[in-house]
């Protein structure tokens, strides 16, 4: 995101500044009106979260600010930063197996214990865990 005082104080002879104001004001506006954590588009949890062959989480799970068709297969993301601390939801992405062993939720950070696995990596890194968590964290 641009920062704004650097904007203002260093870059008023460039061109393009009116359209980063505009644009800036715009995001800023909309981001009042609509959930945080789903307005930022270059938040790489919320990519991780919604990409179909990484995370895929609304496949199963309602996610805040979705629109549409919304799966009601598994418990709604909506406030889960508020109902579960970061090394909770960490665990549940990491292997929710740990957690509760009845689960359907695929363990995005380990193939042990998983039978005939496509690959011996995991489906996430642990960065991209961390990513995730740090997005879900954000949804109270």
């Amino acid at each position: 995101m641009v920062n704004m005082m650097t904007l203002l104080t260093s870059h008023w002879t460039d061109s393009r500044t009116p359209l980063r104001l505009f644009r800036l004001l715009v995001a800023t506006l909309f981001c009042a009106s609509a959930t945080q954590a789903l307005c930022a588009s270059n938040d790489t949890g919320l990519s991780i979260i919604t990409d179909k062959a990484l995370g895929n989480c609304w496949a199963c799970h309602t996610l805040p600010g979705q629109q549409g068709w919304v799966s009601n297969l598994a418990p709604s993301l909506v406030g889960v930063g508020g109902r579960y601390t970061p090394t909770q939801l960490q665990q549940w992405v990491t292997d929710a197996r740990q957690i509760n062993a009845q689960t359907l939720m695929p363990p995005f950070g380990s193939t042990q214990g998983l039978h005939r696995p496509a690959s011996l990596q995991p489906v996430l890194t642990p960065e991209q865990i961390a990513m995730v968590v740090q997005t879900l964290s954000t949804w109270r």
